[in-house]
């Protein structure tokens, strides 16, 4: 039983299409997106969240709103404070060339019991 050729051409198949699936770098293919910690809780509770921003052209303006109707404008804002409930939270970043990228995520501090 011979089985090399077979085995040989599934791998350079497999690395094939991982060569079409990963972008070059240099692209432009930037993105963003929210790292929240914690996303559930029981609320009240203090929620940490940062930016994971890609291939994006400098400089960048940040725009978090909280879903709670507050707002901030730093890369990486403080811990928020959230009351009981569900909240929206969306971060918006402009890059250089005047284009908008938009991430968001759901904020779930559920009441104690």
């Amino acid at each position: 039983m011979n089985s090399s050729p077979r085995c040989i051409v599934i791998f350079v198949l497999c690395i094939a299409a991982v060569l079409l699936i990963l972008p070059a770098a240099g692209e432009g293919n930037g993105g963003i997106e929210i790292i929240v910690v914690p996303k559930t809780g029981k609320g009240p509770m203090w929620v940490h969240v940062e930016p994971r921003v890609n291939n994006l052209k400098e400089p960048l303006k940040f725009r978090w709103y909280f879903g709670d109707g507050q707002e901030s404008g730093e890369m990486y804002p403080k811990p928020h404070f959230y009351e009981v409930g569900k909240y929206n939270l969306v971060l918006e970043v402009t890059e250089q060339t005047g284009k908008v990228y938009t991430a968001s995520a759901t904020i779930d501090a559920a009441s104690p019991g």
